[in-house]
């Protein structure tokens, strides 16, 4: 037979036993207390809506106003097609009108695809907040979407044009490569901090440690900018 005292206690007061379940969070509240977790819920879900009020407001600001720095890259690779297309002559105008609408794509054309998913989220919290139809894995569901979208918008692609080698006729790609990199993976003691952006080494008896990031290179030159802040008897 069960009883009370096999019933967890209150998250929040931790003295009557908790008679309801969250299954956001999966912990346990008394009567008293289950109002109060609600009301903290929805204080989370304000927040995602600001943070989402920020986001849409930087993108708004970026559509009105292209970055300088995006449309000079987008000018100077232009440039470059357009020579690529005069030396190639007859045989690559059509490839070359192919590539500029790819790069208009991910230059001006990204904003706009960005403006569609904060629409969607717009929506989805809309929704949400108007049949109170939430819960913590939703809420953080939503602000990681947030998190990635401000990061992608404030930190937009680099872009690229490389030339390929082939008979005659040479087609043009746009390589598009993420602003930032993040750390994923270690074969020695170290975890990962601020999302993946800093890899802090515990102490141990290892010589040396490996950390690896999260993105994957076949081909091409990459720079990677290091910063080692604090050294326990080692020195460079």
């Amino acid at each position: 037979m069960t009883t009370n005292l096999s019933k967890p206690l209150c998250r929040i007061c931790n003295k009557e036993r908790g008679v309801f379940k969250c299954d956001g969070c999966s912990d346990h509240f008394c009567f008293q207390h289950t109002g109060n977790h609600r009301q903290h819920v929805i204080k989370q879900l304000d927040h995602v809506e600001e943070i989402h009020n920020l986001v849409q407001e930087s993108l708004a600001q970026q559509s009105a106003e292209p970055r300088q720095d995006v449309q000079a890259l987008q000018d100077e690779l232009m440039k470059k097609i357009d020579v690529w297309e005069r030396d190639s002559i007859a045989k690559i105008k059509k490839v070359a009108e192919e590539t500029r609408n790819e790069l208009i794509q991910h230059t001006t054309g990204y904003l706009t695809h960005k403006k569609l998913e904060l629409d969607k989220l717009t929506n989805e919290l809309c929704l949400a907040r108007q049949n109170i139809d939430f819960i913590e894995s939703d809420l953080r569901e939503w602000m990681n979407k947030l998190n990635k979208m401000k990061a992608e918008i404030i930190n937009p692609v680099k872009i690229a044009v490389r030339e390929a080698g082939v008979p005659l006729v040479t087609k043009m790609h746009i390589d598009v490569f993420e602003s930032f990199d993040l750390f994923e993976r270690t074969s020695g003691k170290v975890i990962f901090e601020e999302n993946g952006k800093v890899a802090v080494v515990q102490d141990g008896l290892e010589n040396y440690v490996e950390v690896r990031g999260k993105s994957e290179y076949t081909t091409g030159k990459r720079t990677l900018s290091l910063k080692i802040e604090k050294l326990s008897g080692w020195s460079l």
